[in-house]
């Protein structure tokens, strides 16, 4: 009877542990609190590069935007809590190398070439919260807060009031910043997927204080996991200081398993 218990509980304590590195080492889970294994590297095209530094760390880039915005995250994966997968995200971002590129008159110039655009970057801390309710179904929330350091003196005129731009620049005008969001994704057949998701900015001293992106994409995942193509829309809600805003983008991701 004990050998028989012995038995059943490490067959127990296995496949729960099957069932989390299932999880822990499947792919494409960029906004879920799961990291990559351990020296996997997943390349995007349009979207962050990441890298598994261990099994339960991984750091990303942004890679493209990198060449003018120097971006890096660090996940870092703490457990499955109650059937909860826990992470938090550490984030560095300095826009100004693309701020003094837009300061010009003409074709390409976002900002006025009468402002200097001093130093600044940002630093961003946020709790990632996954959940598997199905076998195909991955759901996830997240909140956070952000803030900025300027070293210098930063005229509030040289703001990008345009979509994606702005919410990720205003933290530099107004802080601290509070994002909150959730992420759902899902098999639809063995190479197809969906993934949804609503990201929200909340910005402090300000009455332009709310943003919004919408993202819903069907997703292609080629027969050995190696390749990734997710097609959809991105919506966009925006309280400027010129008024509240709508858009709708399309959207466009590409990711290799290296």
């Amino acid at each position: 009877m004990k050998r028989y218990l012995f038995v059943l509980t490490i067959t127990l304590f296995c496949n729960n542990l099957n069932a989390q590195d299932s999880l822990l080492f499947s792919y494409w889970t960029a906004e879920t609190a799961i990291t990559l294994p351990k020296h996997r590297v997943e390349l995007g095209i349009f979207d962050e590069s990441r890298y598994g530094l261990s099994n339960s760390c991984e750091i990303s880039s942004h890679l493209i935007k990198s060449l003018l915005m120097p971006n890096i995250k660090i996940k870092k994966y703490w457990g499955n809590y109650n059937g909860l997968f826990i992470a938090t995200q550490h984030g560095l971002y300095y826009p100004s190398p693309f701020l003094r590129t837009v300061a010009m008159e003409g074709t390409g110039g976002l900002i006025s070439p009468e402002f200097d655009i001093p130093d600044m970057i940002s630093i961003t801390n946020k709790i990632v919260v996954s959940y598997k309710p199905l076998k195909n179904l991955m759901l996830s929330i997240y909140t956070g807060f952000k803030f900025a350091i300027v070293f210098g003196d930063l005229d509030a005129r040289t703001t990008i009031d345009l979509p994606y731009f702005y919410p990720r620049l205003a933290v530099f005008y107004h802080q601290p910043e509070i994002d909150f969001g959730i992420n759902a994704r899902g098999k639809i057949i063995s190479k197809i997927g969906w993934n949804f998701n609503i990201d929200n900015f909340l910005f402090t001293n300000t009455s332009e204080n709310y943003f919004m992106e919408n993202n819903l994409g069907l997703t292609y995942i080629s027969r050995k996991q190696t390749f990734r193509i997710e097609a959809g829309y991105k919506l966009c809600y925006g309280n400027y200081a010129f008024g509240k805003q709508w858009h709708l983008l399309p959207l466009l991701s590409v990711a290799f398993k290296m």
